[in-house]
């Protein structure tokens, strides 16, 4: 269940940037195009990047590692998520 919650996070982020590029898109096209679409791409850049911090945290608390560990990770975007992925789940295996 923990797993299920963490990845729909990691998922959400990555929506929350591209909704925030999409709606900077519509905004410069209804101004007939005088405006910049730099706020949109900042806001949903910081957006994805919290929630992938948070989602990539969630899932090395579910896989049994630290919090530190997984905030780490999460600072380095998807090359984190994928040495996430490729850890061993420490939260079945026997001590």
């Amino acid at each position: 269940m923990a797993l299920k919650r963490a990845y729909l996070i990691i998922v959400l982020s990555f929506a929350w940037l591209i909704g925030c590029v999409i709606l900077g898109y519509i905004a410069d096209s209804i101004r007939g195009g005088d405006t910049s679409q730099f706020p949109g791409i900042v806001i949903g850049a910081v957006g994805c990047q919290i929630g992938l911090i948070i989602g990539i945290s969630e899932v090395t608390l579910a896989k049994g590692y630290s919090i530190w560990r997984g905030i780490v990770l999460g600072f380095s975007g998807f090359l984190g998520l994928v040495i996430v992925e490729l850890l061993p789940n420490r939260s079945e295996s026997p001590r």
